[in-house]
């Protein structure tokens, strides 16, 4: 809560978007200790607790989005670069899963 309301208080007309996941079972392969979903329950709980605490308005404004680990999004075929990070291809497949949300969230056009 102390994180986001620090932004929203040093930005008060900025939208924040709390993003988690974005790995594949090639990283996971790659590194087992490094499970890029496992702390997504609690990015999304935090983002709960926010809600549950802020002003309606305030609330509208927060909004959390989970980048599936599962190899759907990125598939460790060719989006994988040095030392298990995502290379540009795979920036671009979270990217482009990203996009319709974001555009959405902040009523821009695709």
């Amino acid at each position: 809560n102390d994180f986001i309301t620090t932004i929203l208080g040093t930005y008060p007309s900025a939208t924040v978007m709390s993003v988690c996941g974005q790995g594949s079972p090639a990283e996971a392969e790659f590194d087992p200790d490094n499970n890029r979903c496992s702390p997504c329950p609690h990015v999304e709980a935090a983002t709960d607790a926010f809600w549950a605490s802020a002003t309606p308005d305030v609330a509208a404004r927060v909004h959390y989005k989970l980048v599936p680990c599962d190899g759907s999004v990125v598939t460790g075929d060719g989006d994988i670069g040095c030392n298990g990070h995502k290379n540009t291809v795979g920036q671009a497949k979270v990217a482009e899963f990203l996009a319709p949300t974001i555009s959405e969230v902040m009523g821009w056009e695709l």
